[in-house]
C-alpha cells in the first residue's frame, strides 16, 4: 500500500509502501534505499518479512521516487529525516519494537541516528555499507580511477553549474518499463540489476509528463552536492567512529560481492571494530542483491531470522 506522511520542516512530506502483517505484530520495520533508488528496491524483502509477522514500513528517501524535493541530502539531513517519519507516525517513544534496514546510502547514513539515540531501534540491519566510507584509505576514485578532488575543487564544480545559463532537460522514456531496460542495460558493473529490481525501483521513479513520456521524480540536485563527489562537508572520522560505538542495538551487515573488492574493504572494513554488538553475514550477488530475485529471497531469510532470534 503506498501513502504519504507530512513531516517538517517546511511541509515536506515522506512517501513510503506499507505491508501488514497477516497474523502476530512482532514490531514495526523500517526500510530506507540508497542513493538514486525508491522504497521499490524492498518489493521483495517486504512481503516476506510481513509473512513473518512484521509491520514493513520502506520510504522513498527526501529528493527520490514520491518524496518531497527538499533540498537537505547530507547523511545527517537524511536520518532528521527518518526520525521526522517516525515521530509523525507516533513510533517514537511509543513502546513499539522498532528495527531499522538501510541500503547503501541509507546505511552510510543510519549511524548518525542510531549512534545519537542508541535506545530507538530493536535490532538494525546494514546492507552492505556498515557507515560511512573511510575514503582517505582510497588513493582514486574506484570508478574512475582519478584521484579523488580535494574540497576547493569539488565545490568549484559544485558553484560553476550556477554559471550554466542553458536548462538541461532530464532523460524521457516511453514507458517504466523503457526506464528500467535502460537503467540494466547502462548499471555499471558494481550496480548491476536484474530487470525485476531495476523494474521495482523505476516504477517510483519516474513520473509521466502530459500522458506522453516519463522523466526521473529524482531531485537532479541530488547527486550535486552529495557524498562521494559532492561540495557537503564530510563528517570528521573520529566523529563517525564516536557514533558507531555508541550503537548498542545488535547489529547484522549483509554483505554482498563488493567485500570482495579490495578498496571497498579499505574503505568499510575499519569500522567494523567500531560496532559493539555485530553480526555480518554474506550472500552472493553486487550491491543490490538483496532486491534482485534469488538474492533476494535468501537475503530476506537470513534478516528475518536476524529479527526474530532473541539477543
Amino acid at each position: 500500500m503506498n501513502k504519504t506522511i507530512d513531516i517538517e520542516p517546511y511541509g515536506n512530506s515522506i512517501a513510503y509502501k506499507e505491508w501488514l502483517p497477516s497474523g502476530n505484530h512482532l514490531g514495526s520495520v523500517i526500510c530506507c534505499h540508497g542513493l538514486g533508488d525508491t522504497a521499490g528496491a524492498f518489493d521483495i524483502l517486504g512481503p516476506i518479512l510481513a509473512k513473518n509477522g512484521f509491520r514493513v514500513l520502506a520510504i522513498d528517501l527526501p529528493g527520490h521516487g514520491f518524496s518531497s524535493h527538499s533540498g537537505r541530502y547530507s547523511l545527517y539531513h537524511i536520518a532528521e529525516s527518518l526520525l521526522r517519519f517516525i515521530v509523525g507516525l507516533d513510533l517514537f517513544d511509543s513502546g513499539e519494537r522498532i528495527f531499522l534496514i538501510s541500503h547503501s546510502f541509507s546505511a552510510e547514513a543510519a549511524p548518525f541516528l542510531t549512534g545519537t539515540y542508541p535506545n530507538l531501534f530493536e535490532k538494525i540491519v546494514q546492507l552492505d555499507n556498515p557507515g560511512p566510507a573511510k575514503f582517505s584509505e582510497l588513493g582514486t576514485d574506484p570508478f574512475t580511477n582519478l584521484p579523488y578532488p580535494d574540497y576547493a575543487t569539488k565545490l568549484r564544480k559544485f558553484l560553476d553549474r550556477a554559471t550554466a545559463k542553458k536548462k538541461r532537460d532530464p532523460p524521457a522514456y516511453k514507458s517504466v518499463e523503457d526506464a528500467a531496460r535502460h537503467r540494466v542495460e547502462n548499471a555499471p558493473r558494481f550496480f548491476r540489476l536484474d530487470e525485476q529490481a531495476a523494474y521495482n525501483i523505476s516504477k517510483r521513479a519516474y513520473k509521466m509528463v502530459d500522458e506522453d513520456y516519463y522523466i526521473p521524480t529524482q531531485d537532479p540536485v541530488l547527486m550535486k552536492d552529495n557524498w562521494p563527489g559532492g561540495a557537503g562537508q564530510i563528517c570528521p572520522r573520529e566523529d563517525v567512529e564516536a557514533l558507531v560505538r555508541k550503537i548498542i542495538a545488535p547489529c547484522l551487515i549483509l554483505k554482498f560481492d563488493s567485500w570482495k573488492e579490495s578498496w571497498w574493504i579499505k574503505a568499510h572494513e575499519p569500522l567494523l571494530e567500531c560496532y559493539p554488538n555485530l553480526t555480518c553475514k554474506s550472500i552472493e550477488g553486487p550491491h543490490h542483491a538483496f532486491a534482485m530475485k534469488g538474492s533476494g529471497e535468501r537475503s530476506a531469510k537470513i534478516i528475518t531470522e536476524f529479527l526474530i532470534t532473541q539477543s
